[in-house]
């Protein structure tokens, strides 16, 4: 008996070996990871896909501008994410996440956050939805990017535009060839 209690023994010492060293590994991939993401320009995320796309984890990247402190208040574990979004910006991205939800696909939105002070930043959203064993939807996960400098580009560009368009009619008119 007093061999038999030993083999056990020794089992689960050597079974307690393959965890720690396992659980060690994982540490150390989660760390990896963690240190390759604190260098991506936004949001890694896994969100809910129904109800109001509940944060169910998130890692920060490199984050600047007015954007920072939105995406960080919104990047909380259990944060929720629809009703930070611009009001106006909701269906599209609802739509898109629905249409990837539907089709198996991925999904890309730009959309307006507000954060808790009224700040808005634009950002993009590109994700693809992780299913269950089932075939259902459990979540979705992807990577957010604050655009807010582009957009406002965007619309600087426009004005120019509009600008140059208005002073161009003028000047027809003003040399008679309208």
């Amino acid at each position: 008996l007093g061999g038999l209690s030993m083999l056990f023994g020794a089992a689960s010492f050597a079974v307690y070996l393959i965890i720690v060293r396992e659980t060690a590994d994982r540490q150390s991939a989660n760390r990896a990871l963690s240190g390759l993401i604190s260098h991506l320009p936004g949001l890694v995320y896994r969100r809910g896909v129904d109800g109001d796309f509940a944060v169910v984890q998130a890692e920060i990247g490199v984050l600047g501008g007015t954007g920072e402190p939105v995406v960080r208040a919104l990047g909380r574990s259990g944060a929720s994410w629809l009703p930070a979004v611009e009001e106006a910006d909701r269906q599209a991205l609802v739509r898109a996440v629905s249409e990837a939800v539907a089709t198996g696909g991925g999904y890309e939105a730009e959309y307006r956050l507000r954060g808790p002070a009224g700040a808005e930043v634009w950002v993009l959203d590109r994700g693809e939805i992780v299913r269950g064993a089932d075939g259902a939807a459990i979540a979705s996960e992807g990577f957010i990017e604050d655009i807010s400098v582009r957009k406002r580009a965007e619309r600087e560009l426009e004005a120019s535009q509009r600008e140059r368009d208005r002073l161009t009619a003028e000047l027809f008119h003003r040399t008679g060839n309208s």
